[in-house]
């Protein structure tokens, strides 16, 4: 397959890095092929943040709710999707850095952000795009490779800040409503940024958990659920198809290092091995969803038995580059050559003299430059010829490419100044390119001083050209800088230049500097096209420069660094030996760096080692080494375990990636990267830790598939009536299930406990039990959950134990059905008069929403439609049950 369209998110400060990283592994790329065009459309790049000086909530809060009541007239379902969760206290302070107030904001500006993610992927996508990528992948790899086009789209976030948090999930559905059906969601975990250095204002356990719960419900759920009319109040549709990214990967940081050094790791390994995937169609489709579950694989016990078991849908991943060091060399050789085009430019630094020529008298500058009156007394002959022979604007660009500025700006006012010659008209023209040329010099100053402070010098390598984690360089940095002097004094266009009898100015870094040219606006004024990205372009293309003596080193396959005819023997064996060190290196640093608990991995998908997806890139092995290629099979088929083969290419290649992903979907139990966190942090989870947390109803973020949700409200309702499910304690709030003869208690929710709240403390205690469980290690609390949802289910057999419930005496059932059986009424009389007491209340209950504050207390309301649907299911069950001749109902 080739090269695709995708468009990469960012979100918040860890997005915006971690494309950083992306951009430049994918400019590095187009760039080692002296590509001149603009940046490809097929890769588009955005980031979204919310701004610190937007609007006042108030203002968001109330323009939401006016928008949202004008498409839905239902007070319930406008509580369901926004009063249930929005912030009400406007005067509390941490209001401002929540993520409830962030997702606020980002409702706000819905519609702008589908309006642009929806140009990008049209953009992405059009024939010119697509044509382009084509062109850059042939360039690139030798291969003209056709094929259907399938653009994706990745969004980078990370889940323990605020934004991060709370906005992912409508990006991610706000592309899959523009008509991306492949979302990438790629997030940092909060082991990222754990530590006493971790960045302030972080509310790490509770923003997690919950944001990754949410992912995972929507993920579960194929409706359009309760954000369909949110989208709808600001004009923008909801994905029909289900929301949720198609794969989540989730990025851990395990390791002792400060929490500032694991978060540039994490950006830097992240954006790199993003970027490496899209240049390979082999990695790229190691990123597609994972494959069903078997029904043995799912040891948590909370799927419906009506369809395949709910997926985990958490997988880590990671990678690892083996490359010769073309890319590297070129990113030294063009950082350094950009520096010496910069000294000649702002300084007036000029080349040694060729053998032969006379020394000049001429003064050097503190900094060792020449003085500019000695080099412009010097040039002054030659300038006036050359402007009298050619067009002035060309003959100033050329005299600012051979001296430098400071000399070429001298030469300039000498010409201005010259009695009787130039004339007026030359005069003015000679005076508007010393403006337009002060000008451009002074801007580039300001831009391009900072980067040729930190650009190369003569000897050592910059610490960003060492390899990070998961990159292995064969080349030896250290010998860059010996090896740039010996290209650049054997390259033909500067032997050529600087050879016996060359002039002076006639060198590499001319030709860089005078690709600039004069031009003339729409309004009139002339400008000079002088730029560090125009010069950093052409600094490029000349080492790219196939006549060049850097095209070679910069662009060096493996399969030529392996047989290169002009190294020894010895050197041969040496490079093999290297490629055999540096590709066991590779798999063994290409493994995902989330952390997953494996006795609770082993708890939720049976004992054994975890599994992967490998994927492997073609190796620029040459036929002419077989040897070479047998041990590195061998290599490969020890490591994986499979009778796999690698794909060895004649094909020029300079690098090998390795690309590594779990291959089942884990649960939020499971990964000890988010609940290590978690389970620290959350020892109090309650309504004050959760204030301003919560973005939805408690449906949208109790980890459980809907189909589930709605049979555990139906079993609840079995079990309150059958008297298996009990509510005990003084203010009636302690909740349990007897299993088997034994009395199994239901956690407390996250709110305060409520006598009314019984469904949605039975709701938000699978959250909490989901963490104890975490901390012991356990799965034992989810039983009284994997019984009531298993009850639900029985209800659609003809004989269930509610029907044999009612079949029987009604003496072990719930105190208001005994009452009514020893007034005379038969069970199914007094079940039926039950139901239709708790439907009668759960009617009045879902109507008492005008105290906003209130009704957010209670999680209850926020599902009363399914609880309305379970005791309607269950009264026409009861309804169907035959009742004995001649009984006397209540």
């Amino acid at each position: 397959m080739a090269w695709q369209p995708f468009v990469f998110v960012g979100i918040g400060e860890s997005g915006a890095q971690t494309l950083d990283v992306v951009r430049g592994v994918l400019g590095d790329t187009l760039r080692s092929i002296g590509w001149e065009g603009s940046w490809p459309a097929g890769w588009q790049l955005v980031h979204f943040d919310l701004p610190a000086d937007g609007e006042p909530y108030s203002v968001v809060s109330e323009m939401l709710g006016r928008e949202l009541a004008a498409v839905e007239p239902d007070p319930w379902r406008r509580h369901r999707d926004w009063d249930c969760w929005r912030p009400v206290d406007e005067e509390d302070p941490d209001l401002g850095a929540s993520r409830s107030a962030a997702r606020a904001r980002m409702l706000a500006s819905l519609d702008a952000v589908e309006q642009g993610l929806t140009h990008m992927l049209t953009e992405a996508v059009s024939a010119t795009a697509v044509a382009e990528l084509r062109e850059a992948e042939r360039l690139v790899t030798g291969r003209d490779r056709p094929g259907p086009v399938r653009p994706r789209a990745v969004v980078v976030g990370a889940v323990p800040g605020a934004t991060g948090s709370g906005i992912t999930l409508d990006v991610v559905d706000v592309l899959r409503s523009a008509g991306c059906d492949d979302v990438i969601a790629v997030l940092y975990t909060p082991e990222v940024f754990d530590g006493p250095d971790a960045p302030a204002g972080l509310d790490a356990a509770e923003n997690s958990v919950l944001a990754l719960s949410e992912i995972a419900v929507g993920l579960w759920d194929s409706d359009t659920g309760s954000n369909e009319p949110l989208f709808a109040s600001r004009g923008v549709r909801h994905p029909r198809r289900g929301g949720g990214p198609t794969s989540v990967f989730l990025i851990g940081a395990p390791g002792e290092s400060s929490s500032a050094e694991r978060r540039e790791n994490a950006y830097a390994t992240t954006g790199r091995n993003l970027a490496l995937a899209i240049l390979d169609e082999r990695m790229t489709e190691a990123f597609d969803p994972a494959g069903p579950v078997d029904a043995d694989e799912d040891g948590l016990g909370l799927s419906s038995p009506y369809g395949p078991p709910d997926p985990g849908v958490f997988r880590g991943f990671g990678g690892a580059r083996l490359s010769v060091g073309g890319d590297r060399f070129h990113r030294y050789a063009a950082d350094r050559l950009l520096r010496m085009v910069g000294e000649r430019l702002l300084d007036g630094a000029l080349p040694a003299r060729a053998s032969g020529e006379e020394a000049g008298e001429e003064e050097t500058s503190d900094a060792g430059f020449p003085d500019p009156k000695a080099v412009a007394d010097e040039a002054w002959p030659e300038f006036v010829d050359e402007c009298a022979a050619r067009d002035l604007g060309r003959a100033v660009v050329d005299g600012l490419g051979r001296y430098g500025f400071p000399a070429t700006r001298l030469l300039v006012d000498r010409l201005i100044g010259m009695e009787g010659d130039p004339g007026a008209d030359e005069e003015s023209i000679l005076e508007t390119y010393r403006g337009a040329l002060c000008t451009a010099v002074d801007r580039l100053s300001q831009t391009l001083r900072p980067y040729m402070e930190a650009a190369p010098g003569d000897s050592g390598i910059p610490e960003d050209l060492r390899p990070q984690p998961g990159e292995i360089v064969l080349a030896d940095l250290d010998d860059f800088p010996a090896r740039f002097d010996e290209l650049f004094a054997a390259d033909p266009r500067c032997v050529a230049a600087g050879g016996a009898g060359a002039g002076r100015g006639d060198d590499a870094l001319a030709s860089i500097i005078e690709q600039a040219r004069f031009v003339v606006e729409e309004s009139g004024t002339t400008t000079l096209a002088l730029d560090p990205q125009q010069l950093s372009t052409s600094v490029h293309a000349w080492l790219a420069d196939p006549e060049g003596a850097f095209a070679g080193a910069v662009r060096e396959s493996l399969g030529h660094h392996l047989t290169d005819p002009d190294v020894p023997e010895s050197e041969h064996v040496r490079r093999c030996a290297a490629l055999v060190t540096g590709f066991i290196g590779s798999l063994s640093a290409s493994a995902p760096a989330l952390r997953i608990d494996p006795r609770m991995a082993g708890a939720v998908g049976g004992p054994g080692p975890a599994s992967y997806v490998v994927r492997v890139s073609e190796l620029n092995v040459p036929g002419s080494l077989p040897e070479l290629r047998q041990r590195l099979q061998n290599i490969w088929t020890s490591w994986s375990g499979t009778a796999g083969t690698l794909d060895f290419t004649d094909t020029p290649r300079s690098d090998l990636t390795v690309t590594v992903v779990h291959a089942r979907g884990h649960h939020l139990v499971e990964i000890a990267s988010v609940m290590d966190v978690v389970a620290r942090e959350s020892a109090d989870v309650g309504a004050g830790r959760l204030r301003h947390r919560r973005t939805r109803p408690v449906s949208r973020w109790t980890p459980l598939a809907p189909q589930a949700r709605r049979l555990l409200l139906t079993g609840w309702f079995v079990a309150r009536l059958t008297g298996e499910a009990v509510v005990e304690g003084e203010d009636l709030t302690g909740l349990s299930v007897t299993v088997d003869g034994e009395p199994l208690p239901i956690p407390v929710g996250v709110r305060p406990p409520d006598p009314r709240d019984q469904v949605g403390r039975l709701l938000e205690g699978l959250f909490t039990a989901m963490i104890d469980g975490y901390r012991s290690r356990s799965l034992d609390g989810l039983w009284p959950y994997r019984y009531l949802i298993a009850l639900g289910a029985s209800m659609d057999d003809e004989h269930n134990p509610l029907t044999e419930w009612l079949a029987g005496d009604g003496s072990a059932g719930i105190g208001r059905v005994r009452e009514l059986v020893a007034a005379g009424s038969t069970v199914s009389g007094a079940a039926l008069a039950q139901l239709n007491a708790w439907e009668g209340t759960y009617w009045r209950w879902s109507g008492e929403l005008d105290d906003v504050a209130d009704a957010q207390r209670h999680p209850t309301l926020e599902v009363c439609d399914e609880v309305l649907e379970a005791l309607a299911r269950l009264r026409r069950i009861v309804d169907r049950t035959p009742r004995p001749a001649g009984s006397v109902e209540d």
